[in-house]
């Protein structure tokens, strides 16, 4: 099955999760987006607080 992951998702894995490099070699097929990065560049995950925004 392919699948396609948040980059966030794929960079916490390389940082040494011990299931994931099994996981990415026995995977169809894998594709990164930017996913969570772009929903809040245009606000959809907007942090309520507005002086941290």
């Amino acid at each position: 099955m392919p699948w396609i992951i948040d980059t966030d998702i794929f960079i916490e894995g390389e940082r040494g999760h011990a299931a994931f490099l099994p996981w990415l070699q026995s995977a169809d097929g894998v594709a990164t987006a930017d996913v969570v990065r772009g929903k809040f560049l245009i606000g959809a995950h907007a942090v309520a607080d507005t002086v941290l925004r």
